[in-house]
């Protein structure tokens, strides 16, 4: 019983400090928003970790179902620590790219090729037909997670990257 109950607080405690350094990095995107606070390029991108990840998942299974989770959790799995990390920091960089050209518009070539590479992209984890991209734009801008990972990146940024994914297809 006591083993079961010091579990049970330890899987508490790691609820705790999740939602504490969420709620501290949402302090800090509203503070960096009202431009009290300069935020770093890296700091945006604090949605993306591997618990996040898993959050995700678990809304792909509900929405394309449970073969896609386990195919891109295969894929994810069978990848080395330094290819995750490779993974992850190209990632970064297409989403860096594409806010730097959120300006020229949803259709310009500039963000057509980022839309390109995040497409190729996501086939580290799976594949995607034209009706899962869109589905997947949808995501974004409807599943609290998500669009709140968007929105700390460019609070435009989840309906842009709808009609940008819909304009690619």
């Amino acid at each position: 019983m006591l083993h079961t109950l010091e579990a049970h607080k330890e899987v508490l405690q790691g609820r705790i400090d999740r939602l504490n350094r969420l709620v501290n990095n949402v302090d800090t995107t509203i503070l960096h928003m009202k431009g009290i606070l300069e935020m770093k390029q890296k700091d945006l991108f604090t949605g993306f970790t591997d618990e996040k990840q898993k959050e995700y998942g678990q809304e792909i299974r509900r929405c394309y179902g449970d073969d896609s989770v386990k195919e891109s959790n295969k894929r994810w799995n069978s990848s080395t620590p330094a290819e995750k990390e490779r993974i992850k920091a190209e990632s970064e960089a297409i989403y860096r790219e594409l806010l730097a050209h959120m300006d020229k518009g949803y259709d310009s070539a500039e963000v057509q090729a980022c839309v390109s590479r995040w497409h190729q992209h996501l086939r580290y984890l799976y594949e995607l037909s034209d009706e899962r991209l869109l589905g997947l734009a949808e995501l974004y801008n409807e599943h609290p997670a998500f669009l709140r990972t968007f929105q700390n990146m460019d609070s435009d940024l989840p309906k842009f990257l709808k009609k940008a994914i819909g304009f690619y297809i």
